[in-house]
């Protein structure tokens, strides 16, 4: 009990409402902090891709960077390629790069980019909906 005999505040109805969460609502990410946790994650994800990505070349990226050299210019990505490992947005992109001589990221930056990327995107996504489904899809894609 307070001064007044009253019971305090923490004892309350009022505070026990406020406390205690309605059906339906959700915990959520401050809007404050929603930039700085989404640019850590893609730090660290980021971080996490550049360093795989520094190995060596694995034998289907060099068969995939053959493959796209003896293709006939950009249909025959579509056209003369019917195998497997023909992945057309990866072949013509490889198309582009030099067959030997480049760094070995540079094969994959097309990879980097869109891995870190769908990090970012799976927190847009994520946002609209409750804090526990925000970090299962931010984990998910890590």
């Amino acid at each position: 009990m307070g001064k007044s005999g009253k019971r305090s505040d923490r004892n309350s109805a009022a505070h026990r409402e406020r406390a205690t969460p309605r059906p339906g609502v959700v915990a959520r990410i401050p809007d404050a902090w929603w930039p700085w946790l989404v640019g850590s994650i893609a730090i660290i994800a980021a971080a996490a891709r550049i360093m795989s990505a520094t190995g060596e070349l694995w034998l289907d990226e060099i068969w995939s960077i053959r493959l796209s050299h003896l293709a006939a210019g950009p249909i025959g990505v579509f056209t003369g390629i019917h195998i497997d490992n023909n992945h057309h947005l990866n072949t013509l992109y490889l198309q582009r790069l030099p067959e030997l001589g480049a760094p070995w990221i540079v094969y994959r930056l097309h990879v980097l980019v869109a891995g870190i990327a769908t990090v970012i995107l799976a927190a847009v996504i994520g946002r609209r909906f409750d804090l526990a489904l925000q970090i299962a899809a931010l984990q998910a894609v890590q």
